[in-house]
């Protein structure tokens, strides 16, 4: 095993290992119905380090896909590499499916373990709002899992050929002359740079576009009414939106990816550019702040309840304007970067070599090394002198 290999594993197992902890250490800090009490129809909750551990273990997990889609390609589950199997494309798909759940659950966990408030049920007693148990650990497990995949899938790549310098002998017709500039060797298609472009522009489109919708329809604080220090919030579907929004960004950083493999901006490509490598990374930065932005801002949009403030007043809670809208303009950006990323890569180059055309029998193998090519003697008319 190479210690490329080795580095891979230990930084990949190191960080899923910390995201579980976190997430572990959520679950065990988060709020519990028997920790809030109840005063004067009101629910007053404890302090809890479970939102901070829930986001830490949320960004380590994205810290952890973005380290192995950019090392390795994310196993290129999606294109063709010669060196992938069906396992190892599984695998990664696996690894790929279990960070977005792990990252969705985290930070639904951490924005619902900070929503305070209650409501009375159908009894006539108050009830308050605490996160159910078990969404921190699933969502722990899930981001273990999703490192766990991705070794398994690096490892069941096969090897790749070791190159050889020796070319193949071909044979050629009697009396055939091959001209490799007026018969240039057919190479296989390359990936179309215009289906790319239009798949990511379109995705980003709909992220954009579910996020200022988010914007137009998050709840603001002249749609609420105080009755009897009670906030009471009008149907949203800014929460919805904002999950919708942030989805289609984690889709389209996925597609990117296992797609042309992030533009390689980590790796010993040798067709990447320095202006494709600082885009491709901040396709990535972007990325990540736009779904922690809408993700945030979709769960802030749904926490409910209010407090006094220093001069006495009763203030509801409301997502501040402009989080929706800068976690859509970040998605939008994050489509923009990756396709300025791949456009300026460098065109991988052909090299043909021209040789002189010369007639070989027919179905033999030459090797010029071996037997040189004899030409035949020149005839000149005799001379008188």
């Amino acid at each position: 095993m190479e210690s490329k290999d080795v580095g891979f594993f230990a930084v990949v197992a190191v960080l899923g290992i910390i995201s579980a902890a976190t997430g572990f250490a959520g679950e065990a800090t988060k709020i519990k119905a028997s920790e809030v009490y109840i005063l004067a129809n009101s629910c007053i909750y404890p302090s809890s380090p479970a939102l901070a551990l829930g986001i830490v273990a949320a960004v380590f997990t994205i810290i952890n896909r973005i380290y192995i889609s950019v090392t390795f390609g994310g196993c290129s589950c999606c294109r063709n590499d010669p060196n992938s199997t069906p396992i190892s494309k599984l695998l990664a798909v696996l690894s790929w499916v279990a960070t977005v759940i792990a990252v969705s659950l985290l930070l639904t966990a951490a924005g619902l373990n900070n929503r305070e408030g209650g409501q009375i049920d159908s009894y006539g007693y108050i009830t308050c709002y605490v996160v159910k148990p078990g969404i921190f650990a699933a969502g722990a497990v899930l981001a273990l899992l999703s490192a766990v995949f991705a070794i398994a899938a690096y490892i069941t790549l096969t090897p790749a050929p070791q190159p050889t310098t020796t070319n193949p002998a071909v044979a050629f017709p009697v009396g055939t002359n091959v001209d490799l500039e007026k018969n240039p060797v057919q190479y296989p298609p390359q990936h179309k740079a215009v289906g790319f472009c239009a798949v990511v522009a379109v995705l980003g489109i709909i992220s954009a576009a579910a996020g200022f919708a988010g914007e137009a329809t998050r709840v603001k604080a002249s749609e609420i009414y105080i009755l009897t220090d009670s906030c009471v919030y009008p149907s949203s579907p800014a929460l919805a939106l904002g999950i919708i929004a942030a989805v289609f960004t984690i889709i389209n950083r996925i597609y990117i990816s296992v797609t042309f493999g992030g533009c390689s901006c980590c790796r010993n490509d040798p067709n990447s550019t320095p202006i494709s490598k600082l885009l491709a990374v901040l396709s990535w930065v972007a990325t990540v702040i736009a779904v922690c932005l809408l993700l945030a801002a979709a769960g802030l949009n749904n926490k409910e309840g209010g407090q006094v403030d220093s001069y006495g007043y009763f203030t509801c809670y409301v997502v501040k304007p402009g989080i929706f809208a800068t976690g859509a303009v970040l998605a939008l950006l994050s489509a923009v970067f990756g396709i300025g990323a791949y456009i300026t890569l460098t065109p991988a180059t052909q090299t043909t070599t021209t040789n002189p055309a010369i007639a070989f029998p027919a179905g033999t193998n030459v090797d010029p090394e071996k037997n040189p090519v004899q030409y035949p003697p020149q005839h000149y008319p005799p001379q008188k002198y």
